[in-house]
């Protein structure tokens, strides 16, 4: 009874409800009180279907309640509660965004410091009412002004922001969080300081405005209202330059729109997720907006000065085929048009992403361009333009006779004139057979790009499946490689050097290219009978080599599982670990097989890429990877093939990147080389910065329990090579990620004196990459337990110059293990340079050696660190955890003669002495 008068008695004051409260694991809980509803539920335009998970639950106190989540990726997202049906905002949140005729609650959930509130100078947006002569009534925008434009005079660039059909002028500033980013930016000197103007672009009261959305209309109100009471009442520049346009979905079709009357007006344009509506669908009898507009598509003044003209679309939105079609539209008429495809479809979660993209690449000139989260110097190697050789392209080249659009073909080739024939390459877009287009940006980049490097490069397209089921997208590609071959003398191709490369679906058709022979009977009807579809070598990125499932797609001859050989043209196959589209394990069983029939077949493994690797990812490891795979079998011997490094060149060198290749200036992969069987070689992939000025210090590793793999130690050893150092590692590349029987292959501590004796020899080798970058002066051994006994066992060698010691220490007596080196405890008189002990305090099982390994050395400087964390270490926390820092700042101290990195160890104010969680002691120092 007493329950039960409680429990009145909080109904009738109300229970305390707190909506909605976001955890630190992403989750959110959602709260109504509502005693008297029989059901509630959670609407959200950005979580997709929630039929089943969007239910609340009811306690006792007439609470509702619904735990969601966590939610991926961090985002800020809109909802309403439905009521026994009735829709309605969240009553205690006090955030919400406007739609196109309605109000929703909005939450934001943390995780991507790029659109959190920071402590930064903020602008600050402002809604605006002016009056529309076009539409004779009062109107609003929205209007951010930059940080300090308030208290200032200074007239500032201006950037126009277009919404969505079913959003409104707050939406950018709400749910966009539009101000936030660009505050974000401009601190950090991302992006400069602008005015961006919201404004409606619905020209009928909310919620009639979907359909035609009335576009001739709003472009006359944009043009004639929008823009003078902008220059009239903000500080603006006016002209070209300083003056940008971009919009999204709806948006992105009255940005053409407004472009199409007033080009001239604006000098970079963007395009989210859109293009011109109806472009691929019959538009009846009236003229096209190619044919509206063509004057402005074919004036060359009006190209002059835009500076950037940027689309973006995901691959999943249902847009995609209209953004492609524009994108190919404009480029008919020679605009220079970047394009974009990304993972993701038509959200905000992209949105805000191009906003991010975009915003950086305003108001500055070409050549001073950059991408947010790098610097001036940072590369991208798909995007970097190649040099300036002069090529020739012929497009809409038809590869077979018939009414089918697909059967087309650009083709791009150096312009000057050759005695010999050329290599070529078939580039075959992807798209899951029922989608993509030649016209994607990156094929169309890979296509000019290649044909710089020497090669004739023919871009295609193929039936889909919506117009003609498999087999014909095999049959397509066969039969234009066919075409390509017999018209081999007229664009001076060499037909017995042609080469293919597919991303995805586009991989497993450049796949059976090389593998399906003629006798397979997917040649199709599209002639060119007398000449052979094989290609001589091909290219795999995230490749389908089988379908696995029970429908009529999966046909083994339509498969390369089907053709499982070693009698086939070298195959280069690339996949990303964590792809969820074509799994990595499918490939790698694929790969076996292969090698186990003698195919001559490579394999580049990203760790932690997903599908887009060789597409739009890793590419400043897999471009450069693909162009020496394809130079090698392409070009004629004596070519000059660029290859990233010259085992590359020479044999099987696949790179593995490693937590995107440290944070250190210098991103880094893992490679090997034939001529160093058995160890791995972690560097920075672009050496370029290396030489006689800056030169790379040398160590060599070996692993705990004398492994013959780094895979405990890899994130360590990339992060120490991120910061400018070579480091050859004992063990086996493939087996880095997961052990298998080679890492049980016993390791000796000879195999480190190996190691150095090959970066040495490379620095004097004028065919290596490593020639006269290596500084052979200065060389650190080190080692991880077993691996640090390795390390002592060759620190005898005149050419050591430190040895730092992880997490061992010399037994008293010779260990009985085996494996383990057979140490007394006067090798460590042979130490002829400073030490660093590594360890990881009291319970780590080598703790005692190694205090007793302090103890005993007198002759040289060393210095005695612990880390609570046991024998383990930290170095298979991201980026090698606690343990990199000091074992960089002793690197760096020691092999690059950095003294003020002294301060980490040495004095009662190191940072050591000064770190709770570390003790440090020190011995033999002069000072």
């Amino acid at each position: 009874m007493i329950a039960t008068a409680h429990a009145q008695d909080r109904r009738q004051r109300g229970a305390q409800v707190s909506s909605p409260e976001v955890g630190e694991d992403g989750k959110v809980v959602f709260r109504l009180l509502a005693p008297e509803a029989e059901s509630v539920r959670l609407v959200s335009p950005d979580l997709g279907n929630l039929e089943a998970s969007g239910a609340f639950d009811r306690n006792d106190d007439g609470v509702w309640q619904l735990e969601y989540g966590p939610i991926e990726p961090p985002r800020a997202l809109r909802y309403h509660f439905e009521v026994d049906g009735v829709r309605m905002a969240d009553p205690t949140n006090r955030e919400t965004s406007e739609a196109n005729g309605t109000v929703f609650s909005t939450v934001f959930v943390p995780g991507l410091e790029w659109m959190e509130l920071q402590d930064v100078p903020h602008g600050a947006v402002s809604e605006v009412t002016y009056h529309s002569k076009v539409l004779d009534r009062p109107r609003r925008m929205h209007v951010y002004t930059p940080p300090g434009y308030g208290t200032g005079d200074d007239t500032y660039p201006v950037f126009y922001l277009l919404h969505g059909a079913t959003d409104s002028d707050d939406s950018w500033s709400t749910v966009g969080r539009a101000n936030v980013i660009l505050d974000n930016l401009i601190a950090a000197g991302e992006a400069e300081p602008m005015v961006v103007v919201m404004p409606d672009g619905h020209v009928d009261r909310m919620g009639r405005g979907r359909g035609g959305f009335r576009m001739e209309e709003f472009v006359e109100e944009f043009t004639d209202d929008i823009v003078p009471h902008v220059r009239k009442n903000y500080r603006v520049h006016t002209d070209r330059a300083n003056t940008a346009i971009a919009g999204l979905s709806m948006g992105g079709g009255q940005t053409l729109g407004i472009i199409g009357r007033d080009l001239a007006d604006y000098g970079y344009i963007g395009v989210f997720s859109s293009g011109i509506f109806g472009i691929n669908r019959d538009q009846g009898d009236g003229p096209s907006w190619e044919e509206q507009h063509l004057e402005t598509l074919e004036d060359p003044g009006l190209k002059d000065g835009l500076e950037l003209f940027w689309f973006a679309t995901g691959r999943d939105d249902f847009l995609v085929e209209t953004s492609r079609e524009t994108v190919a539209l404009f480029r008919k008429h020679d605009f220079e048009v970047t394009y974009e495809e990304t993972d993701g479809s038509h959200t905000w979660i992209k949105w805000r992403e191009y906003l991010r993209e975009f915003a950086p690449m305003l108001f500055r000139s070409k050549t001073e361009t950059t991408s947010v989260g790098e610097g001036p110097d940072a590369e991208d190697d798909r995007k970097a333009t190649p040099a300036e050789v002069p090529i020739k392209i012929t497009r809409d080249i038809a590869y077979r006779e018939g009414d089918s659009r697909a059967w087309r073909l650009d083709l791009a080739m150096p312009a000057e004139e050759s005695a010999e024939p050329r290599p070529a390459l078939v580039i075959v877009h992807g798209g899951g057979w029922r989608g993509g287009s030649r016209t994607v940006d990156v094929f169309q980049k890979m296509m000019t790009d290649y044909a710089r490097k020497g090669y004739v490069t023919v871009n295609i397209d193929y039936r889909l499946t919506g117009e003609a089921p498999f087999p014909a997208c095999i049959e397509d590609v066969k039969c234009a490689v066919r075409w390509l071959r017999a018209h081999a003398d007229e664009y001076g191709v060499d037909p017995e050097r042609i080469g293919a490369y597919g991303h995805s679906a586009g991989a497993h058709l450049a796949l059976m290219l090389a593998m399906a022979p003629a006798s397979a009977g997917l040649e199709g009807d599209g002639g060119w009978d007398g000449h052979s579809s094989r290609v001589n070598a091909v290219v795999g990125g995230s490749p389908p080599t089988e379908l696995g499932r029970d429908v009529p797609m999966a046909k083994k001859e339509w498969w390369p599982i089907g053709y499982i050989s070693g009698d086939h043209p070298p195959i280069f196959l690339v996949q990303g670990s964590a792809d969820r589209i074509v799994r990595a394990e499918l490939t790698e069983d694929f790969l076996e097989k292969m090698k186990a029939e003698g195919a001559d077949i490579e394999y580049l493994r990203i760790e932690g890429g997903n599908h887009g690797v060789a597409y739009d990812e890793a590419l400043e490891v897999t471009d450069p990877a693909i162009e020496a795979f394809l130079a090698k079998h392409l070009k004629k011997e004596g070519s000059p093939a660029q290859p990233t490094s010259r085992v590359a060149d020479e044999g099987d060198s696949p790179y593995v990147v490693i937590e995107d290749g440290g944070t250190g200036p210098y991103p880094a992969v893992a490679t090997e080389a034939w001529t160093l069987p058995g160890m791995t070689i972690f560097r920075p992939r672009d050496l370029s910065p290396f030489g006689p000025d800056r030169k790379l210090p040398v160590a060599v590793w070996g692993n705990g329990a004398c492994a013959n793999t780094t895979q405990e130690h890899k994130n360590f050893l990339s992060e120490l090579a991120s910061n400018g150092y070579v480091i050859v590692a004992i063990g086996l590349l493939d087996e880095i990620h997961e052990r298998g029987e080679g890492s049980r292959q016993k390791t000796e501590p000879e195999q480190l004196l190996t190691g150095l004796d090959w970066i040495l020899a490379e620095n004097e080798s004028t065919e290596s990459i490593y020639f006269g970058k290596v500084d052979t002066a200065k060389v650190a051994a080190m080692g991880m337990s077993c691996g640090g006994l390795q390390a002592i066992r060759v620190s005898a060698d005149p050419r050591i110059t430190t040895t730092v010691v992880c997490n061992s220490g010399v037994l008293p007596e010779p260990s009985p293990l085996p494996g383990m080196p057979p140490l007394a405890k006067d090798v460590l008189e042979d130490f002829h340079g400073p030490v660093l002990y590594l360890m990881g305090g009291p319970s780590d099982i080598a703790y005692e050696n190694a205090m007793d390994d302090f103890s005993r050395i007198s002759q040289v400087p060393v210095v005695m660190t612990n880390l609570d964390v046991g024998h383990g270490g930290t170095y298979a926390r991201p980026h090698g955890g606690e343990y990199t820092p000091v074992a960089l700042a002793w690197l760096d101290w020691h092999l690059k003669g950095r003294e003020e990195a002294a301060g980490m160890f040495l004095g009662e104010d190191s940072e050591l002495k000064h770190d709770p969680e570390w003790s440090v002691e020190t011995k033999n120092f002069a000072r």
